[in-house]
């Protein structure tokens, strides 16, 4: 999947879900300050993290991103938002 892939993919989930993306590209600097690892899609510009205004919806959510080649890591728990990268 390439960038411009992914980052329409994330609009559309976030359009449709009205997500607000937290976080998305970063910087190696940037990426290790915040806890990332050194293999983070983050750095790739090929991750985005979301917080939606209600989870009530979240099964749905996921089989939507399922269908637009997006994988979905819910990190609400431990980091209070959705992790979301390429399949």
């Amino acid at each position: 999947m390439n960038h411009g892939d992914f980052w329409t993919a994330v609009t559309i989930l976030c359009l449709a879900y009205h997500g607000r993306v937290t976080s998305g590209p970063r910087c190696p600097p940037r990426n290790k300050d915040v806890g990332g690892g050194p293999n983070s899609y983050h750095v790739l510009g090929l991750a985005a993290d979301i917080v939606l205004p209600t989870y009530d919806t979240l099964a749905i959510f996921k089989i939507h991103a399922d269908r637009l080649d997006i994988k979905v890591f819910d990190q609400r728990p431990t980091k209070g938002h959705l992790h979301l990268q390429p399949k």
